[in-house]
């Protein structure tokens, strides 16, 4: 029987999921579809459990609803009890399961991208919300424990911290120190907006192999990216492309064709920096 794979969210219109998705089916030949749904916020509840009447086989989930999802599901894996965030559901004989890939698709485009990344490797990471917290879980879990938070509202950063045994800096700080950081993390939503040239630090002192992640990866080069110059960098490209595979495999089993996802990325516009 054929199956279903969506993607859910508000707005979806943007998203890339179904193209790179259903080229991964094709090329495995599996017989299923990858269709998005725009959810509103006013009928979340009625459209959540319509998924699971529908007996979707699988989705992913986007913003808004990566936590609303979660009263939801019936189990929580391990990935998605650490980052309290769902990304990736999976119908399982039991009921619905819910996965969190983002943090691991992070660190599998970072390994691709920076060649010298080590566990010893001094990390700062720039932001202390959602999208930081779904990385550090999984940084932490795979034992990258040298890592620097730095947030505009210190507490915050703290609190993070704290609970993830790191060290916490004020921005003034973090940035009269950039050569102390051998990779620095942009977590935030500063740069989505292709307009604006406002950073989330400056980037004055760094050190030339120092390489520079955005989490974004619309625009393809942010203000952030732009200003780390000719230093060694990536969008976030490469998280979304192996949080995908990651979902993928969860779902069927298979590991699919990497660079045919990125040409399917690649043919929407969408490409690396």
């Amino acid at each position: 029987m054929k199956k279903t794979y969506a993607v859910i969210g508000y707005p979806v219109s943007h998203s890339i999921s179904p193209a790179i998705h259903q080229q991964a089916l094709n090329a495995l030949e599996i017989d299923a579809s990858y269709v998005p749904f725009e959810i509103t916020c006013a009928n979340q509840a009625a459209a959540f459990s319509g998924l699971k009447a529908l007996g979707i086989d699988g989705f992913n989930i986007t913003a808004p609803y990566k936590e609303a999802i979660i009263p939801y599901l019936d189990e929580l894996a391990d990935s998605a009890k650490l980052a309290q965030a769902v990304n990736t559901v999976k119908k399982t004989d039991t009921g619905y399961v819910g996965y969190n890939t983002d943090g691991d698709g992070f660190i599998a485009s970072l390994k691709e991208d920076f060649k010298a990344l080590t566990l010893e490797t001094r990390f700062l990471i720039i932001g202390a919300g959602g999208a930081a917290k779904g990385i550090l879980e999984a940084m932490k879990a795979q034992g990258y424990n040298n890592i620097t938070i730095t947030n505009r509202t210190l507490a915050t950063a703290e609190n993070l911290a704290e609970l993830l045994n790191c060290q916490s800096m004020d921005l003034e700080t973090a940035q009269a120190n950039l050569a102390d950081f051998d990779c620095i993390v942009q977590t935030t939503s500063v740069g989505m907006d292709a307009s604006s040239e406002a950073l989330p630090i400056e980037l004055t002192g760094l050190r030339a192999d120092t390489f520079v992640s955005d989490l974004i990866y619309n625009p393809q080069e942010t203000a952030f990216l732009k200003a780390a110059g000719s230093n060694p960098k990536q969008n976030g490209l490469g998280m979304l492309i192996y949080q995908a595979a990651l979902a993928f495999e969860i779902w069927t089993g298979k590991w699919p064709d990497i660079d045919l996802m990125y040409n399917a990325a690649n043919e929407k516009g969408f490409k690396k920096c």
